[in-house]
């Protein structure tokens, strides 16, 4: 038979445990002014990148090439892109600008064989995680494809249709296009025959050209004409599809195309495109690969349908964010809530703990 003493403290660790069945024990202390439960929850780890309400991207990015000897040529590209989040609000200003030339005996001798600037300026107001409207404005120079300027005035709706994380996405774009056109005065080349000349006449003509003339002369000319009127302006439906993706931590891709209907003519067919490519070189610069596509069905007459702009350049990036998203994780000091919860447990009696 059990003593009287450990009868008695058999009954005492019944009865305990059964009140602690009865009304499980969840203290509470109470640092400074809140109140911290401690209890045992799950915790929810997230993976992504973490939503960013103030951002600010600056590009800054350059690519040249230099022939000598044979051949003396000369190409180079500048351009930016200043990229800001603030909320729900986005706001884009890009440009690019390219430049090439062929140079002859004399360091004044250039033939010019490339003179293009592309920009845009855009303001994005999402109105919700995949839905938001804009606004944008898109100058063009092409000395070359007849174009003085070319001056585009947007705005439309703009769609996520796949964005599984931060770094993948397909969107599209529906939208208006007002386009300004200043066309450029079309230079002509036309040989003519030369007749009822002179033997002397001939003569001179072939000192200044360098070569006989021959049995049937003609001379080359070079007339003025203008072709089409300076200014036209169109109004489109515009339609984008455009693609984005971290395809690793140092390397990003995306395109884009957008497409102009003309409503009056139906022939007027528009489309611009671009594919871009980056890769991390170091922490701030990066080396860049843009290809854009210019097509005008309905070009400057005796210009090409087709213009391409092919861009190797070293990119210098400065990000807000970059800091942040890359920083390690502060360390997080627990004595209090620790020292708290041992207290509640040991049943001491509630009180302040300063940290």
């Amino acid at each position: 038979m059990l003593s009287f003493r450990t009868a008695t403290l058999v009954a005492v660790v019944c009865a305990f445990a059964t009140s602690a069945r009865a009304q499980p024990f969840a203290p509470t202390i109470i640092p400074e002014k809140s109140v911290i439960a401690v209890s045992q929850t799950p915790e929810k780890i997230v993976v992504g990148r973490p939503k960013v309400e103030e951002q600010t991207v600056v590009n800054f990015a350059l690519g040249a090439t230099l022939n000598g000897g044979n051949t003396r040529s000369f190409a180079g590209n500048v351009g930016g892109r200043l990229f800001r989040i603030h909320d729900n609000h986005q706001f884009t200003v890009e440009a690019l600008g390219t430049l090439g030339g062929a140079r002859g005996e004399r360091l004044r001798d250039v033939e010019w064989t490339s003179q293009t600037a592309l920009g845009r300026a855009r303001y994005d107001l999402f109105v919700s995680q995949n839905d938001a409207l804009f606004v944008a404005l898109a100058p063009r120079h092409d000395r070359f494809a007849g174009i003085r300027l070319r001056l585009q005035s947007q705005a439309g709706y703009l769609r996520n249709l796949y964005r599984p994380t931060e770094t993948h996405r397909i969107w599209t774009e529906l939208g208006y296009d007002f386009t300004y056109d200043n066309f450029m005065t079309v230079e002509k080349a036309m040989t003519t025959p030369v007749t009822g000349l002179t033997p002397e006449q001939i003569r001179r003509i072939e000192e200044i050209v360098g070569q006989p003339l021959g049995d049937a002369p003609t001379v080359a000319s070079t007339t003025t004409q203008r072709m089409l009127e300076p200014n036209a302006f169109v109004h489109s439906a515009r339609i984008f599809l455009g693609y984005t993706n971290r395809l690793f931590a140092s390397a990003n891709l995306s395109a884009g195309a957008e497409t102009l209907l003309d409503f009056k003519d139906a022939k007027n067919v528009r489309v611009n495109g671009l594919i871009e490519f980056t890769s991390s070189i170091t922490h701030s610069f990066k080396l860049g690969l843009q290809s854009r596509l210019l097509f005008d069905n309905v070009p400057v007459p005796g210009k090409n349908k087709l213009d391409t702009i092919f861009a190797m350049q070293l990119v210098y990036t400065f990000d807000t964010a970059a800091g942040a998203l890359n920083a390690p994780c502060p360390i997080c000091d627990c004595t209090t809530q620790v020292q708290a919860a041992k207290a509640a447990c040991r049943g001491e009696p509630l009180r302040q703990i300063n940290p």
